[in-house]
């Protein structure tokens, strides 16, 4: 660790006396020999410590400096330092308006650091020679024996600045594209620049400093050409709900708002009913039909699972990781068999997972009565077909009577004596999945079976009077 100012200038001296004396007399008595030899062996050293590299970078603790070499001949030099002289001013602009430098809080600072500060701008100036000394950058030397004036920059910083904001992938809403965004520089003060002139102009005692705070921009990392290669159609698949009833389409709409725009990083997953939250009157969701115990009845958020299955199939041909995927229990008529995604809030969630390498983006379209789910990202390697069979009919199907008229979505009971069909039965069958994979030249790689599932006869209901 180098020497301190105060040391050097100490050995400095010593060996300008010895040196004339030894020209004038031109002898060598012991004593001057010995002071001489103590002399130059201080220079000597503080020009061999001098060859070290210091780390500027390394963040001093308050206590390190003051358990540094030549600390102490700083604090004696401070005690001898003249109290008497005037403060200068000191005046800082930002856009032409003069910044306001805080009084020093010095709670919390060690007493040798309080008696620095404490007396005056001279004492100031050498704790923060002493500590450029020992290696550390202007700003943390500033900081040290200014910090008020650092606190004032840095409380300015955080006025001034602004993040730079990369170029990036956005969808276009409910249009199921997506769009390129522009990066933008960021804005901060340019804090090397202004330390290293409050370093200098201090060193030249005058009574009164003027410091202009100039900014410099930040620089993006991802420009527009770096997206080029992530933004292909990896997958797109659409469901059709032109018949549903319009409490259905609200909650398929509802749902397909919740993932427009989403972007997942690779190795992220997705659960879909985060997503969307609960599907409740609160959240924008309607009364619809939904399964239940092998009928269709009325509850909040009926539709939804078209959208999830609509995602599941999307996710499929975009080659994804399925984490969690569950079939309803009776046959849906808006896709094929073995590729249906139901999901209910607490119980049953589509999980999907990112392993593409790189970022995807999903964007969705409900127009003209399309659920339309596409997934955007790197190009996928292999074209994906799906591939349904049924393997056996399941033709018997249960029946009941029910006086229950609110699950079934009716405003009021039926007289006694009336009936009517409100849930009409029909048969089940058991079927298989499977995925072929077909490479650029349209030549079949493998095949893949996913899934083989049962789906059960829908029960048939009829609602009596009571």
């Amino acid at each position: 660790m180098s020497l301190s100012y105060a040391e050097l200038l100490l050995g400095i001296k010593s060996y300008k006396i010895c040196h004339n004396s030894s020209m004038k007399k031109h002898k060598y008595d012991k004593n001057i020999n010995i002071s001489l030899f103590l002399s130059t062996l201080i220079v000597v050293l503080f020009l061999l410590l001098s060859f070290f590299p210091t780390n500027s970078s390394h963040c001093y603790a308050k206590s390190e400096i003051e358990n540094e070499p030549g600390y102490q001949t700083t604090q004696l030099a401070v005690e001898s330092t003249s109290q008497t002289s005037t403060y200068p001013t000191l005046n800082f602009y930002y856009s032409g308006k003069r910044v306001e430098i805080d009084k020093v809080c010095l709670d919390g600072f060690s007493k040798a650091r309080t008696k620095i500060i404490n007396s005056g701008f001279k004492s100031q100036v050498m704790a923060m020679n002493f500590a450029k000394s020992i290696g550390l950058s202007d700003k943390e030397a500033v900081s040290y024996a200014f910090p008020n004036i650092a606190e004032s920059i840095s409380s300015l910083q955080n006025e001034v600045y602004i993040a730079p904001k990369d170029a990036s992938l956005s969808a276009i809403k409910n249009t199921g594209k997506i769009q390129t965004v522009s990066p933008s520089k960021g804005l901060q003060i340019d804090e090397n620049v202004i330390y290293s002139q409050i370093i200098s102009k201090f060193n030249n005692l005058h009574s009164e400093y003027n410091f202009d705070l100039t900014t410099k921009s930040i620089d993006y990392d991802i420009d527009i050409n770096d997206l080029s290669s992530k933004k292909y159609l990896r997958s797109s698949f659409t469901t059709y709900f032109s018949s549903s009833t319009e409490s259905r389409k609200n909650n398929i709409r509802q749902a397909l708002k919740a993932f427009d725009g989403i972007i997942l990083k690779d190795g992220e997953s997705l659960s879909f009913n985060n997503t969307t939250g609960y599907r409740t009157e609160e959240n924008g969701y309607q009364k619809a039909k939904i399964i239940k115990q092998g009928a269709f009845v009325t509850e909040y958020g009926g539709g939804v699972c078209q959208v999830s299955s609509t995602l599941y199939n999307s996710a499929l041909l975009a080659d994804l990781e399925i984490v969690e995927v569950h079939p309803h229990s009776l046959p849906v008529a808006y896709v094929s068999p073995c590729f249906d995604a139901m999901v209910n809030s607490g119980s049953s969630d589509l999980v999907i997972k990112n392993n593409t390498g790189e970022q995807i983006i999903i964007a969705t379209s409900s127009k003209n009565n399309e659920c339309t789910i596409n997934i955007y990202g790197v190009k996928n390697n292999y074209k994906i077909v799906r591939k349904s069979q049924k393997t056996e009919d399941l033709l018997q199907f249960e029946t009941e009577t029910t006086t229950d008229y609110k699950a079934y979505g009716l405003d009021a009971p039926l007289e006694s004596g009336q009936s009517q069909i409100v849930c009409h039965g029909k048969a089940g069958y058991k079927a298989v999945g499977k995925l072929e994979y077909y490479d650029k030249n349209g030549v079949l790689v493998k095949t893949k079976q996913i899934r083989s599932n049962i789906y059960k006869p829908t029960k048939e209901v009829t609602l009596i009077g009571s």
